[in-house]
Formats: structure tokens, sequence, C-alpha cells
């Protein structure tokens, strides 16, 4: 997942994980680099420990919100907290008691963009308005505002390097 962080000096530590990916996390324990020449490192891709035994539960896209609240109703029956990643267009006023549940459930909503297109190569300006719209989306469908934290790009990148 990306997750936007707040706002100040970014510090990202570069990690390779296998021979085709590397990612990038937020590690104040260790040395660390600033990004600050990448108009798009205001993003870091993240990850858990390596050392804890535990999975993240994503979801994406949501085209089709029957299956969202059915692995809503699976959530609660047991006990399991994921991410849900809608696009901003299956966010539906109609549905707000379904995504209000979603939180009070303890499980978290991000953005997969507002219309599920390609991030690659789209520049700072259009990446940060194709966020702002995906937050405008969510809030509109909530009722109140609702503090996005993580970001999972369409396709999976964001730059042909990441």
């Amino acid at each position: 997942a990306i997750a936007p962080l707040l706002p100040g000096k970014i510090t990202l530590k570069k990690e390779k994980i296998s021979a085709n990916e590397t990612v990038m996390q937020t590690d104040p324990s260790e040395e660390n680099y600033v990004a600050e020449e990448d108009p798009l490192s205001v993003f870091t891709i993240n990850h858990g420990s390596r050392n804890s035994k535990k999975i993240a539960i994503t979801m994406d896209d949501m085209f089709d919100t029957e299956w969202t609240w059915k692995t809503l109703a699976l959530c609660k029956e047991y006990g399991i907290t994921m991410t849900f990643f809608p696009i901003g267009r299956s966010l539906k006023e109609e549905d707000r008691e379904n995504w209000r549940a979603v939180i009070e459930a303890g499980c978290e909503i991000g953005s997969h963009s507002s219309y599920h297109a390609e991030f690659k190569g789209i520049g700072e300006w259009i990446a940060i308005g194709r966020l702002g719209k995906f937050q405008e989306m969510l809030d509109k469908t909530l009722g109140f505002h609702y503090e996005v934290r993580w970001f999972r790009p369409p396709f999976g990148n964001i730059s042909d390097s990441r």
C-alpha cells in the first residue's frame, strides 16, 4: 500500500525485498535519507514488520458493492479488521450507512483513486487532484470528513520505478 504522510519532512529508508521490488518505509530508528526531490515523495510504500506473523487483508475497486457488504459481514462475524480501497465512483450516498459501518467495525477506508485511472507519468498536480477528488467523494458519501491514510494506486504503480 502507499500511505500519504503528514506535512513536514519525509524520511524514508530503502529496503530491497526481492530482485524486482524495492519498498520505501518510514523508520525513524535508523539512518534515513530525505526524499525531497521526488514530487511524489509525499507517499511512502510501506509494509509491516518482517518479524511479526501478521497479514494485512485488503479489498480494492468495489465496482460491485454487494461483495463489499458481504466481506464486511464476515469481518464483523469473525472480528477481523481490514482495509477497503474503493474507487471514488463506487462511493454512493445511498450506501452511507454501509460505509459508516466499515469504520464502526474498526476497518479502514483507503483510496484507490477517484476513477481507477493510471497514476504512472501523470505529474504531481494531477495526482494530488485525483487524491483530493477521492477524499471529497468519500466525505460526501459518509456525511463527515474521514482522514484517508492509505492509497493503493490503480495498476500498482505511481512511476516507472515504483
